[in-house]
């Protein structure tokens, strides 16, 4: 039979939780030498890590949600004409500024 080990209490911070996760150990080595260079705890580098992953897939769906919205009420014909007739004029005015 197994021998369970019992959870081990460790003071934290009531807004966070104590995770242990697998990972290969070529990510291990890599993630050590980053928060090395960093001078922070492999806590805060994984925070970081999951903080951006979480804010890109946000992101991601931000962009995605838009497309969707444009697909269901596209431009009408004469929205499309007034954009090329701007474009057209932006255009046009750049070419008279001087870029030098």
């Amino acid at each position: 039979m197994k021998k369970v080990l019992p959870i081990q209490e460790v003071a934290m911070p009531t807004n966070t939780i104590k995770v242990a996760i697998s990972i290969p150990k070529k990510d291990f080595k890599l993630l050590e030498a980053i928060r090395k260079r960093m001078k922070i705890s492999r806590s805060a580098l994984i925070d970081r890590a999951l903080h951006y992953w979480l804010t890109k897939k946000e992101e991601e769906e931000m962009v995605r949600q838009y497309i969707d919205g444009y697909k269901r009420h596209p431009e009408t014909p004469e929205e499309l004409k007034e954009l090329a007739a701007m474009e057209k004029m932006q255009a046009e005015t750049m070419e008279k500024e001087d870029w030098s």
